[in-house]
């Protein structure tokens, strides 16, 4: 099997009620590359309106999807098929594995607005050239307060990681958070 089909199978098989969308699994691929050390301009990926992007990573999942191994839902959630005997290609260092499991399980998780916050806040993506679409981007930096609150609230984030996301003051942060948890301990919610 081709390394790159294998890869995508090897993260869509971490994601056992399936990977939300195909701008997730672009991201997902994206971030899961650079974790386990490879070229993410190997595969093509360029500045999407959603983030990263690779002509190539969609061609390949329509092959997965066409060859059976892949299911696209009506609601674009993509699964393993269950009749795929086609196994993913884990990485052979243990450590890189667990590093780009936990990625992929903690991007998975995230709403479509979510996942943007986490791409158009992440400086890596911008150093390596990427520039995402200003509108997509003024419109979810605009809400990026109200996403991120939600974000540990729902226990998807820590109050560092939501007060990094939000671009606030941590103790500023915090406040909020209480405010909208009628005082519970930030304790009770999320850890990255």
């Amino acid at each position: 099997m081709d390394r790159w089909l294998g890869t995508i199978m090897y993260i869509a098989e971490k994601v056992p009620d399936g990977i939300p969308s195909r701008t997730h699994l672009q991201v997902i691929v994206y971030y899961a590359l650079k974790a386990l050390g490879m070229d993410t301009d190997e595969a093509g990926f360029v500045c999407g309106h959603q983030g990263p992007h690779s002509r190539f990573i969609e061609d390949c999942c329509d092959a997965l999807v066409d060859d059976g191994c892949l299911v696209e839902e009506s609601d674009g959630r993509l699964r393993v098929s269950a009749v795929c005997v086609t196994p993913g290609i884990p990485p052979s260092d243990p450590l890189d594995a667990s590093k780009a499991e936990s990625l992929i399980r903690y991007l998975s998780r995230l709403s479509s607005e979510e996942l943007l916050l986490h791409v158009f806040t992440d400086d890596a993506v911008v150093e390596n050239g990427m520039e995402p679409d200003t509108k997509t981007m003024g419109v979810v930096l605009d809400r990026r307060v109200e996403i991120a609150r939600g974000m540990v609230i729902g226990g998807k984030a820590s109050i560092m990681r939501g007060a990094e996301l939000a671009d606030m003051d941590p103790v500023v942060f915090m406040g909020l958070i209480d405010s909208a948890t009628n005082g519970a301990s930030p304790r009770e919610y999320g850890s990255d």
